[in-house]
């Protein structure tokens, strides 16, 4: 119908990757709505990965978006295994309704969930 539908803004690309930061093996998030927590957990399969922050923004009023950034320390010595992680972040400030965290995680990945405050 040549009408317009609505407007999608890109942005270039910073890197040849899925993503603009490599972003942690994030396999599991729970949300603690009381203590207005967020817990993200996984494990790292090489030793030299660490989090360099992990970004908790609310840009609209029903997500809640979870950047867990890591990088890699060294590139000598860096032992392939298992190694768990668990990291607790504060939620933006509280409002009541339904919310969506979504966490970015590893390899163009995410991981969502769905909570309600009262």
């Amino acid at each position: 119908t040549n009408q317009v539908l609505g407007v999608l803004p890109v942005s270039v690309s910073t890197n040849g990757g899925p993503d603009d930061y490599l972003y942690a093996p994030v396999s599991e998030v729970q949300v603690d709505v009381k203590n207005n927590l967020v817990t993200v957990s996984g494990a790292f399969k090489q030793g030299c990965f660490r989090f360099k922050r992990i970004e908790v923004v609310q840009n609209t009023p029903t997500v809640i978006l979870v950047k867990p950034i890591i990088n890699k320390e060294s590139l000598v010595d860096c032992d392939f295994g298992n190694y768990p992680f668990s990291e607790v972040r504060p939620l933006p400030a509280p409002s009541k309704g339904r919310k969506l965290v979504h966490v970015r995680a590893l390899n163009g990945r995410s991981i969502n969930k769905l909570f309600t405050r009262y």
